[in-house]
């Protein structure tokens, strides 16, 4: 589909990987990054991604109701912009703030992201019902409608993944997705290393590794070797 508006996208990845190394690290080292290292071209795939990592790393630093929000939002907007790049993200995060809740006993914090998670989705489904209603729509079928076509992907994959005797098929489909299994153990399993990183670092380690895994199918279905 095209959109006149599309290449604004940019200016919205560049400005979140700002705020993401300046997270990480700080202010002055990410104005360098973004100025004079060529990353857009590593991230401009994932890059909206970035907002969620950073309302979920906003919520673990403080466990708010409006945050928890913020992060549903996120959700929306990137689903909204892309439906993969947002069903892989939201699977990372809510898999990622599952294993805070459990390895910190944080039940109010549960409690806080479901109801959030039920405010956005009772705000968004009234809005959706209003619009449907207003332009002569069934609000049910048109979801449906918007259902189906969001499972429509298969009906273009290809037929093989790949010549397998080629080293890159091996490394794409075999080395690659093992070392990011490894990786996500280790950084869940490993108490050493979740005292030595914060929380916040160690959730985007888990939510850029189970984001990677949850959208690996886009390369099964629409970029196969």
């Amino acid at each position: 589909i095209f959109s006149p508006y599309s290449g604004y996208i940019s200016t919205v990845i560049t400005v979140l990987f700002y705020f993401l190394v300046r997270h990480l690290w700080n202010e002055d080292l990410a104005v360098l990054v973004v100025l004079f290292f060529p990353f857009y071209n590593s991230v401009s795939y994932w890059g909206a991604g970035i907002l969620m990592c950073l309302t979920v790393m906003a919520f673990i630093r403080k466990n708010t109701y409006k945050r928890g929000v913020a992060f549903w939002l996120a959700f929306a907007w990137c689903t909204l912009y892309r439906l993969d790049l947002g069903f892989a993200f939201v699977l990372a995060c809510v898999i990622t703030l599952a294993w805070y809740v459990i390895f910190e006993r944080n039940w109010k914090a549960l409690k806080q992201i479901t109801v959030s998670m039920a405010f956005v989705a009772g705000v968004t489904g009234a809005v959706w019902c209003v619009l449907c209603l207003i332009k002569g729509l069934n609000p049910i079928t048109r979801l449906l409608e918007f259902l189906l076509l969001s499972a429509s992907n298969q009906n273009w994959a290809r037929a093989g993944i790949g010549t397998d005797t080629l080293s890159m098929y091996a490394w794409t489909y075999i080395f690659v997705p093992f070392t990011v299994v490894l990786c996500l153990l280790y950084t869940i399993c490993s108490k050493k290393l979740r005292s030595n990183i914060s929380q916040e670092r160690w959730s985007l380690i888990l939510i850029l590794g189970f984001s990677f895994i949850y959208n690996y199918s886009r390369g099964l279905i629409r970029h196969s070797l």
